[in-house]
Formats: C-alpha cells, structure tokens, sequence
C-alpha cells in the first residue's frame, strides 16, 4: 500500500474511533480530510453522512449520502438515507429509498422491515404485512419484525396469526416484557381468561413497573373470580403509580 493510501485509511480509521467515541463532529474532519485524497472513493462521503445523522442533521446528511450514492450505490447507503428521510418526516422518500436498497440485496432484512413500519405508519396494511414478511424471510430470527408483524395482525383483527407471530417474538426475545404484554391482550380480548393472566403475570415479572400490565392483571383475575390475587394487583398498581407520581 503506497502512502497516499496509508494516509487515506489513517485518517478514515481516526475518524471511526472518534465517532465511535461520542464526538461525530469531530470525526468528520477526518473523514473530510480523507475524502479530499480520494475524492473519487465513496465511503467518506458516506462516513460524513453517517456522523451528520447522528448530529440529527439529516437534510446535510441526504446530501453527503447523495454524493456517495453517485460514486457507488451501496444498499446500506441507500438504507441510511432512507432513515434520515424518515427523521425529515419525508416518508414516501423513504419507501423509495428502502426499496431501491432491497432491490439490491433482497436479504436486506433492516431495509425490509423499517419500510414494514413506514408503511405501517401511513395505515397502509396490506403492504406493510407483506414487507414484514419479506424481512421474516430474509432474517427469520429478527424479533421486531415478528413482533411488528403481530401488532399489525391484532390491529386487523387476524388474532390467531397474531399470536403465532408472538410466539415466535417470544422465542426470539424472551426478557422482552412488551412482547408478553401485548400476547395477553389478544388473549383477554378473545376472552382466554386463563393465558391471558398468565401473559400478564410473565410480563410483571419482566416489567414490574408497568401500570398497564398491573391494571388488566386484577382486571382479568376479577374475571376469573380470584378475587384475593385481583386486589394485591391493584394495591400494587396503585402503589407504583403513587411512585411514578413522586418521580
């Protein structure tokens, strides 16, 4: 390697631990210096954009993503543009730009599933359901796609797929309490009293200040008849609520 060279990838490597060290405005100075060697090289450009967006300056970002995007259209390029549009609040853009990234990789499985949520956002069901599912297949051990994907499925009222995909959620990220709590309000609205209970009580142990999940506790152990249990639930969402009150 001659020294140009060298000195490019010095300067690239300086900037990444400092970045990586908490100061992206200071790491851009590097990465410009490297660029101003190799100007024809995208990964500067993109490194630049990289440390903008952490500052959450995204409109300067998109423009340094452009520039890396012209010399080589990376997917991660294209998938890290397409996050700053979604911080701009330009969110067709960004459908575009996610999907430009997965027409390159389709094993894009982040790519896959922040167009899911995207979509999802925008109340556009059908194609979020489908791009969650094209994440699922292209990383069959992504959690939030599983986890998302149930949402949606609950919201359409799909409540036995939903739960399948929960399941899976689970297995995937069991100390994730949300996850259990979610899983025992499809239960409790298909009136499954009895696993319902048992997803709230998993997602307490997991999450033991969560209000909600204490209030349909005593709410479903009422239901049930256990009336002893039902009213420790409530003494204890009330004391948790006085806590986060005096928070």
């Amino acid at each position: 390697m001659d020294f140009k060279n060298k000195q490019y990838h010095s300067l690239l490597d300086k900037g990444v631990a400092i970045a990586e060290g908490g100061n992206p405005e200071g790491a851009i100075e590097f990465f410009q210096q490297a660029g101003g060697l190799f100007p024809e090289r995208s990964t500067p450009y993109s490194f630049i954009a990289n440390a903008l967006a952490d500052l959450e300056r995204h409109s300067e970002a998109i423009d340094f993503y452009d520039k890396a995007i012209e010399i080589l259209a990376k997917p991660y390029y294209l998938y890290n543009k397409a996050n700053s549009l979604v911080s701009l609040g330009r969110l067709d853009d960004a459908i575009e730009y996610y999907g430009k990234a997965t027409n390159l990789n389709p094993a894009f499985g982040s790519a896959h599933f922040n167009k899911a949520n995207v979509l999802k956002e925008q109340g556009r069901a059908d194609e979020a359901l489908a791009a969650y599912n094209q994440a699922i297949d292209a990383s069959p051990d992504h959690s939030g796609a599983h986890y998302n994907k149930a949402k949606l499925l609950h919201n359409l009222e799909f409540n036995n797929e939903a739960i399948a995909s929960f399941e899976k959620a689970i297995v995937l990220d069991p100390a994730n309490g949300d996850i259990y709590y979610d899983l025992g309000i499809v239960f409790y609205v298909q009136r499954q009293l009895e696993q319902a209970v048992h997803y709230f009580g998993k997602s307490i142990e997991l999450n033991p200040t969560d209000l909600d999940a204490h209030y349909n506790y005593g709410m479903v152990l009422t239901k049930l008849g256990r009336m002893n249990e039902a009213q420790l639930s409530f003494n204890k969402y009330r004391t948790v609520q006085s806590e986060k009150m005096g928070d």
